[in-house]
């Protein structure tokens, strides 16, 4: 789809450009050389200025879509396994699992649990930072990706979030992630909000209720006592 929308928005010339690295890329990987090495170098430097601009831009989209789609199916994997009766590896249940299973004692599980702080480091710093309206779009291209794998979708409805997963990629082609100002103390701290609302009130309910149901699990004297804080 990408590919698509590189055809479409900057036409053959940036198809081909970015094809033609891609490839030169992987090439470079499967047998490394110095000469495929230089040869990629004198690719990029014949590059005219506009052009290996938007190339670098397609480079990004992609890397940005690769690990969507790479985080997708982690998370797609991980729901699998919440089925099987054994924790999913490296979760909260399974280290919990691992403690019952080493026999440590439940008092010394209690200290563990109250002594542990988990303290979240949201960066301001202005060169880490993407912009708000790249970020928007990026959330609601994994929206869209979330549909589509979900399954249950009758040919229509998949034909429509294809359509809308098109549009989606393509607005965020359309969406420069370059700053037209700089940054003030306010920004960076509607940027950092914004992983709040998007994320961390979502997610430490859900870690709460994971680390609940494990204790109930393998130390339900525990999760009785509510002795966690």
């Amino acid at each position: 789809m990408l590919g698509e929308v590189l055809r479409e928005q900057g036409g053959e010339p940036l198809f081909d450009a970015v094809e033609d690295l891609r490839l030169a890329c992987r090439a470079l990987r499967s047998r490394p050389s110095r000469r495929a090495e230089a040869d990629i170098e004198e690719r990029i430097a014949a590059l005219p200025l506009p052009l290996a601009l938007d190339v670098v831009r397609a480079f990004t989209m992609y890397f940005h879509l690769i690990n969507m789609a790479e985080e997708n199916q982690r998370l797609r994997r991980i729901a699998e396994r919440e089925v099987e009766d054994r924790p999913r590896d490296e979760s909260i249940g399974s280290a919990i699992r691992a403690l019952r299973e080493s026999a440590v004692p439940e008092n010394d599980v209690r200290g563990l649990l109250q002594d542990l702080a988990i303290r979240p480091v949201i960066t301001a710093h202005p060169t880490e930072a993407r912009r708000m309206t790249v970020l928007r779009q990026l959330r609601r291209i994994y929206s869209l990706v979330e549909v589509l794998t979900g399954g249950r979708l009758t040919p229509v409805q998949r034909e429509r979030a294809v359509e809308r997963l098109y549009a989606a990629v393509t607005n965020l082609w359309q969406t420069s992630e370059l700053r037209a100002q700089q940054q003030t103390v306010m920004d960076e701290v509607r940027n950092g909000l914004f992983y709040f609302d998007d994320s961390i009130f979502d997610v430490v309910p859900a870690l709460y209720r994971d680390l609940h149901d494990a204790l109930r699990r393998d130390y339900p004297a525990l999760a009785k006592k509510r002795s966690i804080s």
